[in-house]
């Protein structure tokens, strides 16, 4: 029997091309009437290859939807095989999916992207926790990232508009023997899929453009003081030193009709408040790096660096403004959480706020010109 045909379409349409060979789809389903049918390739028990392809995570999303949705006409899921970001994590969950569905009552398809939660219950059973310990864990982890997004928001980063948290039922089948069998479950976030194009994956001819560039500088730099200010900065180990996250493949640019950058997104919000306590200052370098690179590519390497620190140093003035004039607004929003001095939320968020009052934008610009070699900076 033939596979399914909607079960199969690939929704290329709209994936940049940071998703070419980066996408594995799986079996998903299609609807006769009321009734939803699997690819018949999860019938096939007993080929080795239908069974690894026939995901049951991706199964579990399925169903997800097909509760949410009365009119489904098809649900495609695709498994993405690799890191899309320049920044994979080395330690807990990092599974992300894709799913493309037809509403009967929608003209177009629906594209959104499901980002599994790195620490959730499977991953604190396997450090040894008992069951009621890891679901609380998991529950603290998920207000956490949502804590961390609102964050994000209040102090200026441009998000997707919506981040919706789900889960999935499963089976722990981890390194815990005690609790092997159980009935466990999986958090993730779903987001709508955002058509735009990474920083890191623009084609270098297109900064030859001057408006293009000066355009771009523009945004870039406004998203650069943001980052630095909720200190997007992977923590360090003993084996690999702190990072700066930036111009890694999370920043999105959103072209115009006529193709020129409008604004400037970020799809994913990770290692905020990851560097909480450290001056600003301290990771100017890596900033300053971003349009380095680039000066090459550009016909005016100086009105390029110009327009970035322009724009760094309007929005970072213009962040810490806004907390003068609210202070009381920015200081509660979290509460009744309270600071623990041990890293949660509420504590990081008093220090990046205390940092950012104290810190002065003028010091500030004047520090990351210095590392601006357009300008005359040492790199």
């Amino acid at each position: 029997e033939e596979p399914c045909e909607a079960c199969i379409e690939h929704p290329n349409t709209v994936l940049g091309p940071e998703f070419y060979r980066q996408v594995e789809w799986v079996p998903g389903v299609h609807f006769d009437g009321d009734e939803w049918v699997f690819d018949p390739l999860f019938d096939q028990a007993d080929d080795a290859e239908a069974q690894r392809r026939c995901d049951w995570v991706a199964r579990a999303l399925v169903a997800n939807v097909v509760r949410e949705y009365a009119d489904l006409d098809y649900i495609n899921v695709g498994r993405i095989i690799s890191p899309i970001s320049g920044h994979p994590d080395k330690h807990g969950r990092r599974d992300v999916f894709l799913m493309e569905f037809k509403r009967l009552s929608v003209d177009r398809e629906i594209l959104k992207v499901v980002r599994f939660h790195k620490w959730g219950i499977r991953e604190h059973l396997n450090e040894g926790l008992e069951l009621l310990e890891a679901i609380m864990r998991s529950q603290e982890y998920a207000d956490y990232i949502f804590n961390r997004r609102l964050g994000c928001r209040q102090l200026g980063m441009n998000l997707p508009d919506q981040v919706t948290l789900r889960h999935i039922p499963d089976e722990y089948r981890g390194s815990n023997r005690r609790f092997v069998g159980s009935p466990i479950w999986a958090n993730y976030s779903e987001r709508d899929f955002i058509p735009g194009m990474a920083t890191n994956r623009i084609p270098d001819g297109k900064y030859s453009e001057k408006q293009y560039a000066l355009q771009f500088a523009a945004l870039f730099g406004h998203a650069a003081a943001i980052n630095l200010i909720v200190g997007r900065v992977r923590a360090g180990t003993a084996d690999e030193p702190a990072e700066v996250i930036f111009d890694q493949g999370d920043e999105l640019v959103i072209h115009d009709q006529e193709g020129e950058p409008s604004s400037l997104l970020v799809c994913d919000h990770s290692h905020s408040f990851g560097d909480y306590k450290s001056p600003l200052g301290v990771h100017l370098r890596d900033y300053a790096r971003a349009v380095n690179h680039r000066a090459h590519l550009v016909p005016d390497p100086i009105a390029f660096a110009e327009e970035f620190l322009l724009a760094f140093r309007r929005a970072f003035r213009s962040t810490q403004e806004k907390y003068r004039r609210v202070i009381r607004a920015f200081d509660n929003l979290f509460l009744p959480q309270v600071p623990d001095h041990k890293g949660n939320f509420a504590d990081r968020w008093q220090h990046v706020l205390r940092r950012l009052n104290s810190t002065s934008s003028d010091r500030l610009a004047d520090q990351l010109r210095s590392h601006l070699v357009p300008l005359g900076g040492n790199p």
